[in-house]
């Protein structure tokens, strides 16, 4: 009989959410999309806004966003740049 150990360490488990750059193209006409609470974000038309991935997924699919390219539009003071890392 053959004794296994085990390490019973325990391990923190962190998600992760990624966020996506992605142009409003439209506002939903609800406060709620897909069982998501959409008044935090106060989300405006023709913004460009970095959200997290589930959100920015679920109005890329609805047609209410636009994954974006660019990364600052002039006047747009939601995103702030991309730091650089030396």
């Amino acid at each position: 009989m053959h004794c296994i150990r085990k390490d019973r360490r325990s391990v923190a488990l962190r998600t992760v959410v990624v966020p996506m750059l992605v142009c409003i193209v439209k506002i939903p006409p609800s406060r709620m999309l897909e069982g998501i609470d959409l008044r935090p974000y106060r989300l405006r038309r023709s913004e460009i806004r970095e959200l997290p991935r589930p959100l920015a997924d679920v109005l890329i699919e609805w047609g209410y966003a636009e994954i974006c390219a660019d990364r600052r539009r002039p006047g747009n003071p939601r995103i702030p740049p991309k730091s650089r890392t030396p």
